[in-house]
């Protein structure tokens, strides 16, 4: 009895260490979903081999991958698997912005593997899953995941597995620069199929698209145990790298390729300045090697590429215990340490140096500091423009403008300036070399009031109005004047019918203080009746010798007495000319206009009286008159 009962107890333990063993292989051999820790760090291997379509030259590093902007290219994707506690049985390539044409695959070895390609993805991207993925715990369970033969990727041990290569054909992007970031070529791995896990290990490749006379700069620095950062401008670009890894900026990217750190760089416009620099990792010391080349895409076509090296191979040592970065050029003149003109260092080029050799002798300042302007007089809302001009044989000057007004500044050598108010004003110029004082002079600039329009001077209107008169009324006096002298040389007088002819006879004119002087007597009866007076009244004034005398012999007294009877003789007689030309002679009987010398009237034949005209006064006398009723000068 006691014998059957440990028997029982033994068979009962026995079972409960069977099924706890059973539980135990169970727990621990899980399918990959449940029990997989996820791709490890480096756990799944990718790689990228160029094939058809890439720019290259002996001097571009084998893996820098460069495509001609919307050329034909080919890559490859290598893929192991070396986590022994997970799979890969999908693998997703995407070429953002290209166009997929064509892809196809690799098994590592010899033998049928089929991997399915998803033509649902979008143009550029391919997708491909293994056919057959099994779950290693169908099999008993493994240290290793999967040991059967199906397509999914499996690990042999933590440094080998399973892989696959991809190929595939697209054309490249319609875009040119550096493809960093979303733009970057992605690769991802994962376990999707039999375990449907959420896991993957992905990778970026950063790359460039050129175009016809893109121009770029590469530096190379090896061996390992150096990092290398650049100098761009005001800029520090990159860190210390790590195998794999890449670095992005917005000017390029650095990666690291074996023993070489590669930065590939786009060339600056002129005047900035890239240099590397180079600092050891800790512990490390001694030789460095650096490559430093630009290289020009000449034509995207045919992958043509026109190098320019900069520095072949720059050698340089970094002493033991040294922690800082190493600067290449220490004077910063753009030139690396071996070929430069400054050897101290001490901003001094060598054959200006007084001592060469010697770092602590002085920068020299700038010299020669002139300041002008094109305009230093101009009016009000004119433009100016100032130069500034000096030199220095070590050092980039740098030019600030300043006034003394409203306090304006500028930076560089020439300054155009404008909407000034008027005034004087004094434009400082000062320039620095950055390790001297600055030097500065000056120059001075007027601005004038704009001209105003000048309006009308009422004096100058009033002056050529009188002017204007004055001529006017000088021309109508001549020309007035010399149609009366034109009538009064020939005046026609008109005799009586059946009479004869009368002329005047000469006689003396009054004496202007006397007594008029005695006619000789009335015509006799037997003379003819004149009928025509050869009587100039001014021929009479000059012909009359009794005044002539009286004017020579006493001048002043005639002037004196300006209102002598003949003075306003002469005035009346003009006066009665004007009055008499101003008037028109019309027939009485039918309007006609008469000529003075018209006897009868050339429309209706009406015969008028000749009046007679005074020779002294200008007074109308009858043709039996003997003498002027109005001044009383007898007719002979």
């Amino acid at each position: 009895m006691k014998f059957k009962i440990n028997e029982k107890m033994i068979v009962a333990v026995a079972a409960v260490v069977f099924f706890a063993a059973f539980a135990a292989i169970i727990y621990f051999d899980q399918p990959h979903g449940g029990v997989g820790a996820g791709y490890g760090s480096n756990e799944v291997l990718f790689d990228i081999e160029k094939g058809t379509g890439h720019i290259s030259s002996t001097d571009i590093p084998d893996d820098l991958l460069i495509l001609g902007m919307g050329q034909e290219a080919s890559l490859s994707f290598p893929v192991m698997n070396t986590d022994s506690d997970n799979d890969v049985d999908t693998v997703e390539i995407t070429i953002p912005g290209a166009t997929v044409i064509s892809s196809e695959y690799q098994w590592f070895e010899a033998g049928e593997h089929i991997w399915n390609l998803d033509n649902s993805t979008a143009d550029d991207v391919v997708k491909y899953s293994a056919e057959l993925d099994y779950a290693g715990s169908a099999y008993g369970g493994s240290e290793y995941y999967d040991v059967a033969d199906d397509d999914a990727l499996d690990a042999f041990d933590n440094l080998t597995g399973e892989a696959i290569t991809f190929t595939v054909d697209f054309t490249a992007p319609e875009i040119s620069g550096f493809m960093t970031g979303t733009s970057a070529i992605k690769v991802e791995a994962s376990d999707m199929i039999e375990e449907a896990t959420e896991d993957s290990a992905t990778v970026e490749y950063p790359y460039l698209i050129a175009e016809d006379n893109d121009v770029f700069i590469i530096c190379i620095l090896q061996p390992s145990g150096f990092d290398l950062t650049i100098s761009y401008g005001d800029q520090t670009l990159f860190g210390g790298s790590r195998a794999g890894d890449y670095e992005t900026s917005p000017y390029g990217m650095k990666y690291t390729s074996g023993d070489q750190q590669i930065a590939v760089l786009d060339k600056p416009s002129e005047g900035t300045v890239v240099l590397p620099i180079v600092t050891p990792q800790v512990g490390v010391f001694g030789e460095f090697h650096l490559k430093w080349f630009e290289f020009t895409v000449t034509d995207v076509t045919s992958a043509a590429v026109d190098t320019n090296v900069i520095e072949e191979d720059y050698v340089d040592i970094i002493p033991e215990g040294w922690t800082g970065p190493l600067n290449t050029d220490l004077d910063e003149d753009g030139i690396l340490n071996a070929n430069d003109d400054d050897i101290d260092g001490d901003g001094y080029l060598n054959d200006v140096d007084p001592d060469p050799y010697n770092s602590n002798v002085g920068n020299s300042p700038p010299t020669g500091l002139t300041a002008t302007v094109d305009l230093a007089t101009i009016k009000e809302g004119e433009t100016i423009t100032l130069s500034a001009s000096a030199s220095d044989v070590e050092d980039d000057l740098t030019y600030t403008w300043s006034n003394d007004i409203n306090a304006l500044t500028y930076s560089g050598e020439n300054w155009t300036v404008a909407d000034l108010e008027p005034g004087t004003y004094i434009f400082t110029v000062s320039v620095t070399d950055g390790v001297n004082a600055p030097i500065t002079t000056d120059v001075t600039v007027i601005v004038e009031k704009e001209d105003e329009t000048p309006g009308p001077n009422l004096v100058v209107i009033i002056l050529i109005v009188i002017v204007v008169l004055a001529i006017i009324g000088a021309v109508v006096f001549f020309v007035m004047k010399g149609k009366g002298e034109d009538e009064e040389e020939a005046p026609t007088e008109i005799a009586p019918e059946g009479e004869g002819t009368y002329v005047e006879e000469q006689f003396e004119e009054p004496d202007m203080f006397g007594e008029a002087p005695p006619m000789e007597g009335p015509p006799t009866l037997d003379e003819p009746i004149p009928t025509e007076m050869a009587y100039e009244p001014e021929a009479a004034v000059e012909e009359a010798p009794m005044y002539e005398e009286q004017v020579a012999i006493d001048e002043s007294e005639a002037i004196m007495d300006e209102e002598s009877q003949e003075v306003q003789d002469l005035e009346a007689l003009i006066d009665d000319l004007e009055s008499e030309e101003d008037e028109e002679d019309v027939c009485p009987e039918c309007g006609t206009l008469l000529e003075p010398t018209d006897a009868e009237c050339p429309g209706c034949g009406a015969q008028f009286e000749v009046a007679l005209e005074c020779p002294s006064c200008g007074g109308t006398v009858a043709e039996t008159d003997e003498a002027c009723s109005s001044c009383g000068v007898s007719f002979v």
